[in-house]
């Protein structure tokens, strides 16, 4: 049996096509377009929230009905019709000229699938269950939003800047593992979900001491 493999894309400004229009569509479409993507779309019908996305200008509506030229040029496509018949035809179509293809719902016809997404900041934690099972990811995706909050993307801000400056002093592997060890058995993540301003700035100041 393959295996996915867990991969993160950047997308910016990258060509993404989706064929489909109903609330599933608008969920991938919105997410696309958060990463930057230049989204696609094909469909019969479009939801109030798609046709909005369509007259501020952040989609590209190339027809109600799918032609093989719409696969043109496209890095991935993503299928979520009610018509399985269908969905199948495109993805062996955008298989054939060599593109990524997502058929929502069923994992056999896809190259690649999307997994239930916690967002924190640049944190990003990425649950999948290989397709076998939507509603477990979900599950799971409310069980850890519940256990990671904000407070964990602004600690990933505090370790990104602390890295900068330690690579630009020229601090050793030995000392930045030893810097990034207390910080990481530190209080920090308690303190900035308490906002204690002072706090942080007493405990970065203390990492300091170890510069």
């Amino acid at each position: 049996m393959s295996r996915f493999y867990p991969l993160l894309l950047r997308l910016d400004n990258k060509p993404v096509l989706v064929v489909g229009g109903g609330r599933v569509a608008e969920r991938k479409v919105e997410s696309l377009l958060r990463c930057g993507a230049r989204v696609f779309i094909v469909s019969r019908e479009l939801t109030a929230g798609l046709k909005r996305l369509l007259h501020e200008g952040r989609l590209t509506f190339l027809g109600k009905d799918f032609s093989p030229e719409a696969l043109d040029n496209k890095l991935l496509v993503i299928v979520g019709t009610d018509d399985m018949e269908f969905n199948t035809h495109v993805a062996r179509l955008a298989k054939q000229k060599g593109i990524m293809v997502n058929v929502v719902d069923y994992p056999s016809e896809c190259d690649f699938i999307l997994p239930s997404v916690v967002r924190r900041g640049d944190l990003i934690i990425a649950i999948s269950t290989s397709g076998k099972s939507p509603a477990f990811s979900k599950a799971m995706r409310k069980r850890l939003e519940s256990l990671y909050g904000p407070e964990y993307g602004i600690f990933l801000d505090i370790i990104a800047a602390l890295r900068s400056l330690l690579i630009r002093i020229g601090a050793s592997e030995k000392k930045k593992d030893k810097i990034f060890k207390k910080l990481w058995n530190s209080d920090m993540i308690d303190k900035i979900r308490k906002d204690d301003v002072e706090g942080i700035a007493r405990l970065i100041a203390e990492l300091g001491k170890d510069f």
